[in-house]
């Protein structure tokens, strides 16, 4: 009796054993089908990739011997190469030397030395602000950083969040504005050359206490600024009306080739007791893309408000990249902290100013030699890295599909990308576009 229940047992405990392992298999394949069906980004869409970069990586996808990138906004030397500059490469080396040198984390608001510098040569060393301790700085990445910065702040602190930008402007100001939730207002800038009596016009009608983006010299995408006179005007109408100037720096040097005399615009708005931000990058003139090295100031009206305005900055950076990286930032504090550094900086950004000066005057004379359609003054008219050239969307195409020249759809053409080597090639392919056209341009 005993050894037939022991049995039954037995038989049940494996009938029960069966039945738990039937149950978890159930479960799990049931727990794993809910996993596969759980899509959080199923119904994501795809967005459009960025014109600039994308005409970018079209070029350097072109395997076509005869191409031309006049896209993105970089400086390439006589060769179409990019390059390094000597001074940079000499601190490099001499860092690389360095034995005293650590990975530790920057502060919150970056290297003090290298903004120090850098607020000397925007402001100038004799700035009444800067000497009150009136002018508050952080390290950005980048010149696009010292932007968003601008912007974060202004939606953090600011009882009108409305912010006037010129049409047309730097693609990727609206992206910014937008994404800060500011109020996005259009001024007229540009209508076949600098279009002064629409901007005042725009800027008396706008409203009081607001903001106004100014690209302090060589401006993008058009390459023409308002001239001395017209910048005291328009500071006349900003500090009547109480509007704010945030100022994109990011070709200063490359303007004229005199990194002072580009900051005309803002020591001048300084000078007359403005409050203003100031976005400066030091991609361009200092060749450091991808360190991504920039700097904003806030010009105050008291030491304490730029103590407080500082507080504000370092609590916007902490959440959103919490402190910037070291290496940029060091080469450039070097440079700027030595005169003998700094004498061979601005003479290698004079040559690059120079360089672009020279290919604006050869695409603009070998444009006229063959008679080109259009007039092309507005090529040597205009300064800095960029030129709005007089081509409709139609043309830019063409351009691209069977010639394989890449540049912006706006028109704007970057004229460090024209050099002895390939300048033949892309004024033949304008003048054959513009001969061989269908259509009527309105530009």
């Amino acid at each position: 009796m005993l050894s037939l229940i022991t049995k039954s047992d037995i038989v049940n405990k494996q009938i029960m054993n069966t039945l738990i392992n039937t149950i978890k298999q159930d479960l799990r394949s049931k727990t794993e089908q809910i996993k596969s069906n759980f899509q959080p980004f199923a119904k994501i869409q795809p967005l459009p990739p960025d014109k600039i970069f994308h005409m970018k990586a079209l070029y350097e996808a072109c395997e076509d011997k005869n191409k031309a990138d006049l896209s993105i906004g970089e400086y390439k030397d006589g060769e179409g190469k990019s390059m390094v500059l000597k001074v940079v490469r000499e601190v490099e080396i001499d860092i690389s030397e360095r034995d005293d040198l650590t990975k530790d984390y920057l502060p919150i608001a970056g290297d003090r030395k290298f903004c120090h510098y850098a607020e000397k040569l925007v402001f100038g060393s004799k700035c009444k602000a800067l000497n009150e301790n009136r002018i508050c700085s952080v390290q950005s990445i980048g010149g696009t950083g010292g932007v968003r910065l601008a912007a974060e702040l202004i939606k953090k602190c600011a009882p009108k969040k409305i912010i006037y930008i010129p049409d047309p402007t730097w693609i990727n100001h609206k992206s910014i504005f937008t994404r800060c939730s500011l109020e996005i207002r259009e001024y007229g800038y540009f209508k076949n050359g600098f279009d002064f009596l629409h901007l005042i016009k725009d800027l008396k009608a706008a409203e009081e206490g607001s903001f106004i983006l100014l690209h302090a010299c060589a401006h993008n995408p058009t390459g023409t600024d308002p001239m001395p006179d017209e910048w005291k005007q328009i500071f006349d109408i900003l500090k009547e009306k109480n509007i704010t100037p945030v100022f994109d720096s990011a070709y200063l040097g490359f303007a004229t080739g005199n990194y002072q005399k580009d900051a005309l615009a803002i020591r001048e708005a300084v000078s007359r007791g403005i409050p203003c931000l100031v976005a400066q990058s030091f991609s361009k003139n200092l060749g450091l893309y991808s360190d991504r090295v920039g700097c904003l100031s806030v010009v105050c009206d008291s030491e304490k408000e730029a103590e407080n305005v500082f507080s504000q900055l370092k609590a916007i950076i902490r959440p959103m990249y919490s402190n910037p990286p070291t290496h940029g930032s060091l080469i450039a504090g070097t440079i700027f902290s030595n005169t003998f550094l700094i004498r061979k900086w601005k003479s290698e950004m004079k040559e690059m100013s120079k360089r672009i000066k020279d290919m604006r005057q050869l695409l603009y004379r070998e444009l006229h030699r063959k008679k080109t359609k259009r007039s092309w003054d507005q090529v040597i008219q205009q300064i800095g890295m960029f030129s709005y050239l007089d081509l409709e969307k139609e043309h830019i195409e063409k351009l691209r599909n069977e010639y394989h020249i890449f540049m912006s759809p706006s028109g704007r053409a970057s004229i460090s990308g024209v050099n002895y080597g390939n300048i033949n090639y892309i004024v033949k392919s304008i003048h054959q576009v513009l001969e061989n056209e269908h259509f009527i341009a309105n530009r």
